[in-house]
């Protein structure tokens, strides 16, 4: 699948993709870009070619950022998501650099970014955000 097909795959079941080169972001303001289209995805190809990656916008999709080192700890943190939202859909878990994962949801408003600090069992603080205004790369 190339990018134009993902970002498409992503559009039509609720998400805002933006085309981002790396991790980084290439559209200008790309915050405020939370109306797109079909039509504008596929000029993206011709427009960012050196952007093969794609990030969602996080207004609806807020993300829980589990940035824990601890593989227990993130593992942990990764069941509890499970436990408390699996009756209302599947979960969404991306893992990047592991232990760390984020985990997506989609809701109907945005809200501000909530920050938890956990201690893991070696006694090292960790990090858990949920936000709904950063991109969570996804491919």
């Amino acid at each position: 699948m190339n990018p134009t097909e993902a970002r498409l795959a992503l559009f039509r079941c609720g998400y805002l993709p933006i085309p981002v080169q790396g991790k980084v972001p290439v559209m200008t303001e790309w915050q405020k870009h939370t109306q797109t289209s079909a039509e504008e995805i596929e000029l993206w190809a011709r427009v960012y070619s050196l952007a093969a990656n794609t990030g969602i916008l996080c207004q609806n999709t807020p993300t829980l950022d589990v940035d824990i080192l601890d593989p227990a700890a993130a593992e942990a943190v990764e069941m509890l998501a499970r436990e408390r939202f699996e009756e209302h859909g599947n979960i969404l878990v991306r893992i990047g650099k592991a232990p760390k994962r984020a985990i997506l949801f989609q809701c109907k408003e945005a809200f501000s970014k909530i920050v938890a600090n956990v201690i893991a069992p070696s006694g090292s603080e960790q990090r858990d955000r949920a936000s709904g205004q950063w991109p969570a790369s996804c491919c």
